[in-house]
């Protein structure tokens, strides 16, 4: 979880980029001088880890903290791609790289092969529709499942980079979540009002969800307890659902509930695009289809935040497929910003919304993406048909910087 609050140093933009609301450019810091920071902070890091003394989790975050703030100024590793595509990462070792295409072809790639290859794994069929979305299984790293508009389910195996099951639920599809578990279940959110729960490996609906006045469209499982789903609906309101009882919600979860004073209501509710929870299941994070962004505590359902996202586009959507950020000194949200990308603060009050905007290079809009943790690596995908990880500047010259970092500059008892 993020530590306490630590000073943030924003890092210039060129002049022809697009303007953002809420931003500070009064204190511009150098690439040079941020790399010099980053080496100093994390000499002093591990100091403090020997010796004992001073706040070492504070000065870890401000290594995290430096380390963004350096993403994208001048590293950039592209991959092969043949068209536009959906992405996932790997979230229990951050080592695969999934691109699902309208061809209906998966692409998986292993990050941690350096350099990467430039032919990568790849399963096709030509019998299903474009792949709309991923789902990993939150206790095994081996299994994801993939959704195509067809309505076709199916599981794989990243050891075999294999189907392991197939089933066909419906016409048409919406968003799926998984889990695996003692009680194995895919949720599967229909066109309408109810959300279907599905064995994996029967495909037999064990359950199904039903929201009065209600259409579903983002289902979210809780990372902690799983026996309990998030349903977000088309009304721009959501649920928590217990899948031992499902004919009512247990919680609701409703914007402006609690007293958030960061955004004015507005007596229309947008539907939810995307949702997601934090890792420790503390908070949610959704974002509707007018660009409203809202942080919500769990543990009483009410708002602890809300903000309006600006971009050049209004009509753009593709910034919907945005990631958390929970490394650092606080919450941020990586947002796709029509063909670049923005790093945002999710606190209810922060000195700077706005924590970093990265150039992208990209000529089409930015359609997805995904943080890397433990790298700070963030990787993207555009129309334009390009999948590139962007990372910090030091990525570049790792050996030099290990090397300094790893000569013993203390003197011993004996001196």
């Amino acid at each position: 979880m993020p530590g306490q609050q630590v000073g943030l140093f924003i890092q210039p933009i060129p002049d022809d980029a697009p303007a953002l609301p809420g931003r500070d450019f009064t204190h511009p810091v150098s690439t040079e001088e941020l790399t010099k920071r980053l080496t100093k902070t994390c000499k002093q890091y591990l100091s403090e880890l020997r010796f004992g003394t001073g706040h070492p989790a504070a000065t870890y975050n401000t290594v995290i903290d430096t380390r963004l703030q350096l993403i994208g100024n001048t590293n950039c590793i592209k991959l092969p791609i043949l068209q536009h595509s959906v992405i996932s990462l790997d979230p229990h070792n951050n080592r695969y790289l999934l691109n699902g295409y309208p061809s209906g072809t998966v692409r998986m790639t292993d990050l941690c092969s350096w350099p990467l290859p430039e032919e990568t794994g790849n399963r096709s069929d030509p019998n299903h529709k474009p792949i709309l979305d991923f789902s990993w299984c939150k206790t095994d790293a081996r299994l994801f499942v993939t959704a195509s508009s067809d309505g076709h389910i199916k599981l794989w195996d990243t050891d075999a980079f294999d189907v392991v099951e197939s089933w066909k639920v419906s016409e048409s599809l919406t968003e799926i979540g998984m889990h695996l578990s003692k009680a194995s279940h895919v949720a599967v959110a229909f066109p309408g009002h109810y959300v279907s729960l599905i064995d994996p490996i029967t495909g037999d609906h064990t359950h199904q969800i039903t929201w009065k006045d209600h259409n579903v469209t983002v289902v979210q499982w809780h990372p902690r307890d799983y026996k309990f789903l998030f349903c977000g609906s088309t009304q721009g309101q959501g649920a928590m659902f217990d899948i031992r009882s499902t004919k009512r919600p247990v919680r609701e979860v409703i914007p402006g509930y609690g007293g958030s004073e960061n955004l004015r209501m507005n007596k229309y509710m947008y539907p939810i695009a995307k949702a997601k929870f934090t890792t420790d299941g503390t908070k949610l994070v959704w974002l509707d289809k007018e660009n409203v962004m809202r942080v919500f505590k769990m543990e009483d359902g009410t708002e602890e935040t809300a903000f309006k996202l600006e971009c050049a586009d209004h009509y753009n959507r593709t910034r919907y497929h945005f990631d958390l950020i929970e490394e650092g000194s606080e919450y941020r949200a990586i947002v796709p910003y029509d063909n670049n990308m923005s790093i945002v603060s999710l606190s209810a009050n922060p000195p700077n919304r706005y924590f970093k905007h990265i150039e992208t290079g990209f000529i089409g809009y930015v359609t997805g993406a995904k943080y890397r943790k433990r790298h700070q690596h963030i990787v993207a995908v555009s129309t334009d048909n390009h999948c590139n990880i962007f990372t910090p500047s030091t990525d570049g010259q790792p050996e030099a910087v290990v090397e300094e970092l790893q000569q013993d500059q203390w003197s011993s008892d004996e001196d």
